[in-house]
């Protein structure tokens, strides 16, 4: 594992991701049976622009641990795969499947409201309406994001943009 984060550290550190993939490749050579091992080198190869060898190394780490709480960064990382591959409904099908989200991400699903042609969520609109259209989906998934949020820190509502607990009053 350490070679993998090392992998993810220097992807994100070099201009070049020549090292970073080297490692990645080292690390599943090391630790094959490390779901952890294949979503970095998953991350680390869509990062260089690979997305078909991307997804099949995220796919394995999500065979490999369907239900870690990384898996929703595995499935972050596929839709974002999917998204480069153009497999557009795959790729919001995972979106939805988790609230996992860097700040990319939100930009990879306005586009991807747009590609389908989306206003809201499954709703059509005509291409060429104004791009702003596409920013109410994104809006509704950064709402859901922060209520995941607010439930991960084991607060029970939200209110006006911020975590409370359910005795405080907004």
């Amino acid at each position: 594992r350490v070679v993998a984060h090392v992998a993810a550290a220097l992807s994100g550190l070099e201009e070049s991701l020549d090292r970073g993939l080297i490692l990645a490749g080292e690390a599943i050579a090391l630790n094959p049976a490390s779901a952890f091992v294949w979503l970095i080198s998953g991350s680390v190869q869509l990062r260089a622009g690979r997305p078909d060898l991307a997804a099949a190394h995220l796919e394995r780490s999500l065979r490999l641990d369907p239900i870690s709480n990384r898996s929703g960064f595995a499935r972050m990382y596929l839709a974002s795969a999917r998204f480069q591959q153009q497999r557009f409904d795959e790729a919001l099908a995972l979106f939805r499947t988790t609230a996992q989200r860097l700040p990319l991400s939100h930009a990879v699903l306005a586009s991807l409201h747009g590609h389908l042609g989306h206003e809201f969520w499954g709703e059509p609109r005509r291409r060429g309406e104004a791009v702003a259209n596409v920013l109410v989906p994104l809006a509704e998934d950064l709402e859901i994001h922060r209520q995941d949020q607010c439930r991960a820190l084991g607060v029970t509502r939200a209110v006006d943009g911020e975590c409370a607990h359910a005795g405080d009053r907004g």
